[in-house]
């Protein structure tokens, strides 16, 4: 076949086909955004583990307010479940698997749940340092409020993109199963 031919046959392929009539990879958004994914749950993950076994080991866990120690367990249990379910389902999705959005939904309760325990902590529990005076307080105290509603917008910008990236993946997945199934 000439190249005069082959270019017209690459005429008549849709968007993201090949030329053997199967669909190309990923759209990059996609891949970029589950790859960054991955490298976030690891983290995450991590940070879950040292801050269980910082409760669980603590030598000053046992002077702590009770609902200190209930809230790092919330909150170490929530990241948990968010690495894990976010590292299950973006590698999924990378593989090409729909069975990952159901992963990633679930992720995204848990990412969700993690950042109302950020903020329980922000506005109610945190515990100020012993000599402080009125002013010092509540300037403590505003710091504190305006750090968690930034951790949450920041999380809630990330969680949005991550969103959009599965549901972007849930289109090319059915597009795909159209196209070549």
């Amino acid at each position: 076949m000439s190249n005069a031919a082959n270019f017209d046959a690459d005429l008549d392929l849709r968007p993201g086909q090949t030329h053997r009539g199967e669909f190309s990879s990923l759209p990059v958004f996609c891949l970029v955004v589950f790859i960054i994914d991955l490298c976030f749950m690891l983290l995450r993950g991590l940070m879950a583990a040292v801050e269980a076994l910082g409760v669980l080991f603590s030598p000053y866990a046992h002077d702590a307010p009770t609902a200190l120690i209930e809230l790092s367990i919330a909150e170490a249990s929530a990241a948990a479940a968010m690495a894990l379910l976010g590292f299950v389902g973006s590698g999924a999705m990378l593989a090409r698997r729909n069975w990952g959005v159901g992963f990633a939904v679930l992720k995204v309760v848990a990412t969700l749940v993690s950042m109302g325990v950020e903020c329980w902590h922000g506005f109610h529990l945190r515990a100020a340092p012993a000599g402080l005076d009125a002013p010092q307080l509540e300037m403590l105290k505003t710091i504190s409020q305006v750090t968690a509603i930034g951790a949450v917008v920041v999380r809630m910008a990330l969680l949005g993109v991550y969103i959009a990236a599965v549901v972007m993946f849930m289109r090319w997945s059915e597009r795909h199963a159209r196209d070549c199934g």
